[in-house]
């Protein structure tokens, strides 16, 4: 009976009545959307709280009468909670207990039946799979998640995928295909309003166009993927955009580099989002040692991200912050400790096969041997990283100049 706008006020309160009540499918509607609301204020603990509770909800519903997974509403419902456990833990950071809910979502049987709900779930489970360094499995998911579409290519679902086929084929150096694929999802993004993908996909693009070289054209379509993320308030997305202005930046402005690299490191915190803190991080550790010669500034903020990375298993991003511990110690003349740095680095990036990780390895292990005059040694490395460099079509420069965007 209270005015309409105004449910949300009390929403907590009534989800907490029915939760006490026998009106199971009324608690589970309202304990969801209690959660979804928590979930859009970045209150992760009390959403994932409301979830769980909607879960043993339909979990001692469906006890006796018929099993989760089975035909009917309850299987359905615990399918879509699962999920948002799922979307919860990701935005916490928390990579194998997401990937583990949308796992149990995706194996639910009325799931297997909607296209749109299969291919949404393989989506995050390709980017997850990512995040935690498993490139092949990373890119079944997608492939699986275009195929589960069938004839559907008009939809939301097909733009997100084209958007992580994008992201992920630029990060595997192949910037032809990233821009291919970034343009499609910009196109269909647009056609559908889907502000998300839009962003995202202007992110790639310009992230693309500017290994290929073209950096201040790739700061600018940046720069319109953090208008478009800010304006439909997708901080996350936001979060990644800040991270390549400020890279893109260092070099074009300096002053400029550092204040996006703080704006976006105080809106990741706000949010919560621990995996784009982690990128921030390492954009800061670089500004303070290359252009401030704050090293030890660098190697606190550095150290951050590798802890960030190491609690999460973000090992797709753990090579970064070795790679600036490296080169700190490098500089500093501590080489022991810099080809440890380094060569720690290069045991996972050697797993991922990403070129914008490979090369600072190869090349710190060079120079460092060359420091040693271990010129076979120095020949070894270098060799690597001008296989690299070929494989790509970059230059030393590219790397150096842009070393790491998302």
């Amino acid at each position: 009976r209270l005015p309409a706008g105004r449910a949300d006020d009390v929403l907590q309160q009534i989800a907490e009545h029915y939760a006490r009540s026998a009106e199971r499918e009324r608690a589970v509607s309202f304990l969801v959307r209690a959660g979804d609301r928590w979930l859009s204020l970045f209150a992760y603990a009390d959403a994932r709280a409301d979830y769980a509770r909607a879960l043993d909800a339909l979990d001692a519903g469906t006890a006796g009468e018929a099993r989760p997974g089975s035909a009917g509403q309850p299987a359905g419902d615990r399918a879509l909670v699962l999920e948002k456990l799922g979307d919860v833990a990701w935005a916490e950071g928390a990579l194998h207990e997401a990937r583990e809910h949308w796992r149990a979502a995706l194996g639910d049987e009325p799931v297997r039946g909607e296209p749109a709900r299969v291919a949404e779930l393989h989506r995050k489970l390709g980017v997850a799979a990512w995040a935690a360094g498993d490139k092949e499995r990373a890119l079944s998911h997608l492939e699986r998640g275009l195929l589960a579409l069938g004839e559907a290519s008009t939809t939301i679902e097909t733009a997100r995928l084209y958007q992580e086929f994008g992201r992920i084929h630029f990060r595997l150096g192949d910037h032809e295909q990233a821009i291919d694929w970034a343009k499609r999802a910009l196109a269909l993004g647009s056609q559908l309003g889907a502000g998300d993908v839009i962003s995202h996909a202007y992110n790639t693009w310009g992230v693309a166009l500017a290994r290929a070289g073209d950096i201040e054209r790739g700061a600018e379509l940046v720069a319109q993927s953090l208008e478009q993320a800010l304006a439909r308030q997708l901080g996350a997305v936001a979060c990644r955009a800040y991270t390549n202005l400020a890279v893109m930046y260092a070099t074009l402005d300096h002053a400029r580099s550092v204040e996006y690299c703080r704006e976006g490191l105080a809106l990741a915190q706000r949010i919560g989002d621990q995996l784009q803190q982690s990128w921030l991080h390492c954009t800061l550790a670089g500004g303070h040692c290359t252009l401030a010669g704050d090293y030890d500034g660098g190697v606190r903020a550095a150290e951050a991200a590798v802890e960030i990375d190491r609690r999460l298993g973000q090992r797709n991003h753990l090579p970064i912050p070795l790679i600036i511990l490296g080169q700190i110690h490098q500089c500093r003349g501590a080489y022991d400790e810099s080809a440890a740095r380094y060569r720690e680095a290069l045991d996972v990036a050697e797993e991922v096969g990403e070129p914008q990780l490979l090369f600072p390895c190869y090349d710190g292990l060079a120079t460092l041997a060359i420091e040693r005059g271990d010129e076979d040694e120095a020949e070894r490395w270098l060799s690597r990283s001008r296989e690299v460099q070929a494989a790509t079509g970059w230059s030393s420069d590219t790397f150096f100049v842009l070393p790491f965007l998302c």
